[in-house]
């Protein structure tokens, strides 16, 4: 594979990993979605900051 088609390619790859990205991740943290073998529980601490805890 050329030089060209290489950097092609992985700015193809690129742009569908930020797009499952920018549409997976709200979801998942919104609870909406849920990822298979994971529980995931949304807590605050002190600070008012959000953080994940697995259960």
């Amino acid at each position: 594979m050329t030089s060209y088609a290489q950097i092609t390619a992985n700015l193809h790859q690129s742009r569908t990993l930020a797009t499952l990205r920018d549409t997976t991740l709200p979801k998942l943290l919104s609870g909406e979605l849920s990822v298979a073998g994971e529980t995931v529980e949304r807590t605050k601490n002190p600070s008012n900051h959000t953080k994940l805890a697995k259960q």
